[in-house]
C-alpha cells in the first residue's frame, strides 16, 4: 500500500510541476493598441511607442525624435512596418525596406519579438514593455 501511495504522490507532484511550468501565452490581440517602452540591448536609446492598430508612433525619449510607421498586420502576431516619415536620417531609407515583427511571447508586463529587416539577413529578439523601466 505504500508504494502505491508514493508512486501517487510523485505522479501529483509530477503533474503540478509540469503545468506550472507551462506558462500560457497571452493573446496577440492585447499589444495592436496601447503604449509600450523599449529599450534595445545594442543600444541605450530608449523609445515610447504608441499604437492605434493601423500606426505605430515611435519617440526616442530624451531627444524626442519622433518617427511614424504604418503597421500591416500578416496574422494576430505578426506584422510589418512601413516607414511614413520623421526620425533620425537613417531611416529616410526605410521606404525602400519592409521591417518584419514576428511576437514570439506575450506576458503581463512585456512580450518578446523577432524583428528582420527585408533585403538584410539581420534578425534580432528583444523584449517590448508595457511599462517604463526608467524614468
Amino acid at each position: 500500500m505504500k508504494p502505491i501511495f508514493c508512486l501517487y504522490v510523485f505522479l501529483f507532484i509530477l503533474v503540478s510541476f509540469s503545468c506550472l511550468s507551462k506558462r500560457e501565452v497571452q493573446n496577440c490581440n492585447e499589444i495592436k493598441k496601447g503604449d509600450f517602452y523599449f529599450y534595445p540591448r545594442t543600444s541605450s536609446v530608449k523609445y515610447s511607442i504608441i499604437r492605434n492598430g493601423e500606426f505605430q508612433k515611435e519617440v526616442i525619449l530624451g531627444t524626442k525624435d519622433t518617427t511614424y510607421w504604418k503597421m500591416n498586420w500578416i496574422d494576430d502576431c505578426s506584422y510589418t512596418l512601413d516607414y511614413v516619415s520623421g526620425g533620425p536620417e537613417i531611416f529616410k531609407e526605410y521606404p525602400h525596406y519592409k521591417t518584419y515583427i514576428r511576437i514570439l511571447d506575450v506576458a503581463l508586463n512585456y512580450y518578446i519579438m523577432n524583428v528582420t529587416l527585408e533585403k538584410q539577413s539581420m534578425s534580432e529578439t528583444d523584449t517590448i514593455w508595457r511599462s517604463p523601466m526608467y524614468k
